[in-house]
């Protein structure tokens, strides 16, 4: 990491090494593997951790709030960030490269915290327990989540923030205030998660929901619902996917992906959609991942298609082509039939040949 001017000289982090240290009488009921500590190091240097250490600087942030403003500084750079939102918890998913751990804060009826949280060391005598990677806070009103999340997000700087919204739990009037809430912070993803949905609360969120943003419901859908947003969205991914036609497929444009779980879709149903596809000159998506209803008949699905069959491991790989007609680049399908009745399509502009190899340049100039 480049050398960061700010606020702290090399003797301030001196002495928040010695709060640190003083501190750490906070925690002296959990048990830590000795690989498990962090230290901070001076300016000009990574702050470095081992397994699910973001937890740990969740509780490095309680101790005081010069340590809180040091963390801060920083900005510790995370893959992922989901937050999830419940009627009686607010949780955090920390995720890296290969690497995960969980901030919990539990709605307890019991002496809650009614008052405003502005300092994570108002937190610290409410430490419940640490638990493998995750961190259990106890005893916040849900009048203090909000406050809790502005408290928790200056921490980190997540490549991607993935608010969850359990409707099993949430009233209409607390899933939309959520929902609003999350839209506001610029999340790049909004999922909205377990029980059943209606046409119409559904309809009212995706009314809601920007199409620059990523949706994911894994909530159940009825069969007859529709929105003329549902597949405009930036990625896609519906867990229960029954209500899903293949007109739907192919109105898809210009989206990065879509993800479909439980399909009524058969093998003559992708065949159409690939046959469609080699017939379009739009973009369609990058990537089309789905389960098919019933089993894989691989000559059904590439029936009167001119593809190139490459197999490799337990899947199948056919190569499909078609020349955009309005840039004249060469456009590549790549199909690949996996276990479990599983298929992933996806789709990219060649631009050059000469890196590929002799079959695959004998398929694309034929």
């Amino acid at each position: 990491m480049a050398n960061q001017q700010g606020p702290y000289e090399e003797k301030d982090v001196t002495v928040l090494r010695i709060l640190e240290l003083d501190n750490r009488q906070l925690f002296d009921n959990e048990s830590r593997s000795s690989t498990s500590v962090s230290y901070i190091k001076t300016p000009g240097s990574s702050i470095e951790s081992s397994d699910a250490e973001h937890a740990w600087k969740i509780k490095l942030a309680m101790c005081s709030y010069k340590l809180e403003l040091f963390i801060r500084s920083w900005k510790y750079k995370l893959k992922r960030l989901e937050v999830h939102l419940r009627h009686e918890s607010l949780n955090f998913n920390l995720t890296e490269e290969n690497d995960s751990s969980r901030i919990v804060f539990r709605d307890i009826d019991r002496n809650p915290h009614l008052e405003p949280v502005t300092k994570m060391s108002q937190l610290c005598d409410r430490l419940e327990k640490n638990k493998y990677s995750t961190v259990y806070i106890r005893g916040f009103s849900r009048e203090t989540m909000f406050d809790l999340y502005n408290l928790v997000m200056p921490l980190y700087a997540p490549a991607t923030i993935r608010w969850v919204l359990d409707v099993n739990v949430l009233s209409r009037e607390t899933l939309l205030k959520y929902l609003d809430k999350g839209l506001s912070e610029n999340c790049t993803w909004i999922i909205i998660e377990r029980g059943q949905l209606s046409i119409e609360r559904l309809t009212e969120l995706m009314n809601r929901i920007p199409l620059a943003n990523r949706l994911g419901v894994t909530s159940w859908i009825p069969a007859d619902f529709k929105h003329p947003n549902a597949f405009k969205y930036r990625a896609i991914w519906y867990k229960m996917a029954q209500w899903v036609t293949l007109d739907d497929l192919k109105s898809i444009r210009n989206v990065d992906s879509v993800e479909l779980h439980w399909t009524s879709f058969n093998c003559k149903d992708m065949n159409e959609f690939l046959r469609y596809w080699v017939d379009c000159d739009e973009g369609m998506m990058k990537r089309l991942e789905l389960k098919i209803r019933k089993e894989i008949d691989q000559n059904v699905l590439t029936d009167e298609l001119l593809v190139l069959k490459v197999e490799e491991g337990n899947s199948q790989h056919y190569f499909l082509k078609k020349r955009n007609q309005n840039t004249g680049k060469i456009v590549l399908g790549h199909l690949e039939v996996k276990e479990f009745n599983w298929i992933v399509f996806s789709e990219r502009n060649i631009t050059t040949i000469t890196t590929l190899d002799d079959s695959m340049r004998k398929f694309l100039l034929e």
